[in-house]
């Protein structure tokens, strides 16, 4: 193999312990202006330059744009193809390549591909994105048992949020870390005060601080989030609990998922979840019914996409309990 030197930014402490602590899955939480791109483009550079394969996935296309230019640059004559059709890519003198996918169809990216690591940036923001990673992403790094990682700003407790809670599991494959804004040394201090001082309190929280936070601003630290949202095993009810539901519906390509929390207490826990796809209306519609009046618990439904039929059934279905 052809032996290549290529300048990258020297990274710092923070950069260095997450590089340190990596596992074959791993969730980056990090606040803005960070260092996590560059954390990433030294990644992909590398896993390159050592003659392996790298996907890169991002939820559109200008950011793709933006670590194209910028890893061709780094990269400079290591780069023996340089393309942008059928989709962005590198290749490079000692057989490694850089590929570049964005998330805008879920279904579609890199489907027949095979890496030694992949690569998604701006996560959080990517709309489909547990349906990009079990069913297009994920088989990628099946032939070559390869490495994956998930980094963003956090948006909210969509599906990044969920990947974040497995990293502060037990899962030996998994690490996840949350990364203030404040731990990169290169920002000045006064600067960040300038922002919390001029933002509101959520904001700064979740922009800068890497804090979950749902609609209402309430924040969700680590230790809350892993107990709340870890399923321990399914809980039977109990007449002297309170229990409320999340239920996403879907359409026969998607899954419908139906989680229960048990709420009585401070924080709540799931104690039930469900998962399926492929099932008629007719049958959907009893096995959500079944599970909330198996629990009494008042539902949030989520039928963005699927047309009214579904959810009146289930809205008739409780109002007559």
């Amino acid at each position: 193999m052809r032996e290549v030197v290529v300048q990258l930014p020297k990274l710092h402490d923070g950069q260095r312990r997450v590089l340190a602590e990596a596992k074959r899955y791993n969730v980056l939480a990090c606040g803005r202006r960070w260092g996590k791109t560059t954390l990433l483009e030294d990644l992909a550079v590398n896993v390159a330059i050592d003659g392996k394969r790298v996907g890169w996935f991002a939820p559109n296309y200008a950011l793709l744009e933006e670590a194209y230019g910028r890893i061709r640059k780094t990269l400079g004559d290591v780069v023996s193809t340089a393309a942008q059709s059928p989709h962005p890519r590198l290749e490079l003198v000692t057989g490694g390549a850089v590929e570049f996918w964005t998330l805008e169809d879920p279904y579609k990216p890199a489907r027949g591909r095979a890496y030694h690591l992949v690569i998604v940036d701006e996560a959080a923001f990517a709309k489909r994105l547990e349906v990009a990673w079990e069913e297009s992403i994920g088989p990628t790094l099946t032939d070559y048992q390869g490495s994956a990682w998930f980094a963003s700003t956090p948006k909210g407790r969509n599906y990044f949020h969920r990947l974040w809670v497995r990293g502060q599991g037990e899962d030996p494959e998994w690490r996840s870390w949350q990364m203030p804004t404040s731990t990169n040394p290169h920002l000045a201090p006064e600067e960040l005060d300038a922002r919390r001082r001029t933002m509101t309190r959520a904001a700064y929280r979740q922009e800068y601080e890497a804090e979950f936070e749902d609609a209402d601003g309430n924040v969700f630290r680590s230790q809350v989030l892993e107990d709340a949202f870890a399923l321990r095993g399914p809980e039977e009810p109990q007449d002297d609990r309170r229990y409320v539901a999340g239920v996403d519906l879907a359409r026969t390509q998607d899954f419908t998922d139906v989680r229960i929390l048990d709420v009585t207490d401070e924080p709540g826990r799931l104690v039930y979840h469900d998962r399926w796809r492929g099932d008629t209306w007719a049958v959907t519609v009893d096995r959500v019914a079944g599970a909330l009046e198996r629990y009494r618990a008042l539902a949030r439904v989520d039928a963005t996409g699927v047309g009214d039929p579904p959810y009146q059934s289930l809205h008739v279905r409780s109002t007559r309990r």
